[in-house]
């Protein structure tokens, strides 16, 4: 362990003394993440909103940090599960420093009291071959970065580590101050399933904008003679039969202002299209109400 330490540490004060742009770094390594989960657990990301945010570190320690979070996470679901990667900037209470957490949620198996009490001792592993080591290095990485890690777990509910690393700078990606009247906003809603598509309608209705929605892009093409002065299109991006993109490039040529939102429960479409343009399944309303201004604040 001695020997390892002081190799660990050589490497480390190189890492220390370095900065990284977060998202950049998750956007260039989706696939990556995703292959070592395998095909039967989804992964989801959120970004809050953020357009850049730089942190201590190097690409070489964090991808350490998250393959080895990603695997523990693969190891703990049986079966089918999802895997959510969470960031949000804070600014600490008693130091008045701005932290970036960043939460990786599991629903796999959890993790009772007495292995929760000693995960990240050396050489403590539940696993048949692990060596024990990684949540032990990891905790020091972000240690020695002036950040920490905490875990929270449930027994059958599945586990979420919590990190916590200095801010070096960040950015927002919009004001959220809306510029125009909702009531003078057209939306066009694309979505095949029936009951998704009507709750998000009655939603958008009463937040007081205009909604005419369709079940697949060949219904929309239906009805193009109707469609001459909308601002956003709301599409599933994979429909049956006519895709989202499609039908947005067709709409395009009819409203050439005509902003778009795909909807999607697949995180590696952020490695093709602008982050401003894709909101991740699950989403909340508020998130899909802050997708909307972002959008918006363009026309």
């Amino acid at each position: 362990l001695n020997r390892l330490l002081l190799d660990y540490t050589k490497e480390i004060k190189s890492a220390v003394g370095k900065k990284i742009e977060i998202l950049s770094f998750l956007k260039e390594n989706l696939e990556l993440f995703q292959f070592i989960l395998g095909e039967n657990i989804l992964l989801y990301i959120d970004f809050n909103y953020l357009s850049s945010v730089w942190i201590p570190g190097d690409p070489s320690l964090w991808r350490y940090v998250f393959l080895n979070l990603l695997s523990n996470a693969k190891d703990a679901i049986e079966g089918e599960g999802t895997v959510e990667i969470v960031l949000r900037a804070s600014v600490d209470e008693g130091s008045h420093k701005k932290f970036l957490m960043i939460a990786i949620k599991d629903t796999g198996c959890g993790i009772n009291e007495e292995e929760l009490s000693r995960i990240f001792q050396p050489f403590y592993t539940t696993k048949e071959k692990g060596s024990g080591l990684g949540l032990f290095l990891i905790k020091n990485h972000l240690e020695n970065l002036g950040g920490k890690i905490e875990v929270e777990s449930k027994v059958g509910k599945g586990t979420t580590f919590k990190i916590f690393v200095p801010i070096i700078s960040f950015k927002k990606m919009f004001d959220s101050t809306r510029t125009k009247s909702k009531k003078a906003i057209k939306i066009l809603l694309v979505e095949d399933d029936d009951e998704n598509r009507e709750i998000i309608k009655s939603f958008l209705e009463k937040e007081g904008y205009e909604v005419k929605d369709f079940k697949t892009g060949e219904e929309v093409l239906k009805h193009l003679g109707d469609i001459t002065d909308a601002q956003l299109l709301l599409i599933d991006l994979n429909l049956p039969g006519m895709k989202g993109i499609e039908v947005y490039e067709i709409l395009k040529i009819r409203c050439p202002e005509l902003k778009v939102i795909y909807l999607t429960g697949d995180p590696l479409s952020l490695a093709d299209l602008p982050e401003s343009e894709v909101l991740l399944k699950p989403f909340k309303m508020e998130d899909l109400l802050q997708k909307i201004d972002e959008q918006l604040l363009k026309c």
